[in-house]
């Protein structure tokens, strides 16, 4: 923070460890504590990685905008080493085919961070017991999934939108995807089908929207049969 911008991706990583992944740290220590039951705090940590990684992502535009009277301080959370030699201003303003590249080329370097946490983010939600914490396996259940559902959002729509901050194409809808995302975790924590589903949702995240209506793949085409008791 004194630096007062991030330059490279181990500055972003130390911003996330000490802003998230502590976070995920303790709520693993309180299950510790309160539950007398063991997790793993390294998973938990990616799980947490994930999920701030993800509102970096999608608050890109909204902290550039927040930031833009003061010129002088740390400008986003985006580290500089992925769009170098342009300036902020550049990165979001310009129309060049230099900053286009440099806007895709911090968007995937975001995604390959959030990306490579996600095997131990999944298996720290696998490890939850669903019979002595179900409770807690739903709230990480419910803040990996939407997390993930964000970011095939975003993949959807590219860059350009990202870094445009249109808020329908960075943030799942809450009334009908949240909606759909919360009310399954609820079913499948019940009938005990939570890990079987996110073990096939993490291999296929393509096949499983959780967007009502015509689209490819959506939710009602495929949620009745992990729904069944």
């Amino acid at each position: 923070l004194e630096k007062r911008e991030l330059e490279t991706v181990s500055d972003l990583n130390m911003y996330v460890h000490y802003v998230e992944e502590l976070v995920g740290d303790a709520l693993t220590s309180i299950v510790k504590e309160t539950d007398n039951y063991a997790l793993s705090p390294k998973r938990g940590k990616a799980l947490a990685k994930i999920l701030q990684i993800t509102n970096i992502t999608k608050n890109t535009r909204d902290d550039f905008n927040a930031r833009a009277d003061y010129p002088d301080s740390r400008i986003l959370f985006l580290p500089r080493v992925f769009y170098a030699p342009l300036t902020p201003a550049d990165l979001f303003y310009s129309d060049s085919e230099e900053a286009k590249s440099a806007r895709k080329n911090v968007f995937e370097g975001l995604k390959k961070i959030a990306g490579k946490s996600i095997p131990l983010a999944a298996s720290y939600v696998l490890s939850i017991p669903n019979d002595r914490l179900s409770g807690y396996k739903a709230l990480c259940l419910g803040s990996l999934i939407p997390a993930l559902e964000n970011w095939k959002l975003m993949g959807r729509v590219g860059p350009e939108a990202v870094f445009k901050g249109i808020e329908n194409a960075l943030k799942i809808d809450r009334e009908s995807w949240f909606r759909n995302i919360i009310g399954f975790i609820r079913e499948i924590i019940s009938n005990k089908k939570a890990d079987s589903f996110l073990r096939e949702y993490i291999k296929s995240q393509k096949s499983y929207s959780f967007e009502s209506g015509n689209n490819e793949n959506n939710y009602e085409s495929w949620s009745p049969q992990w729904l069944n008791k």
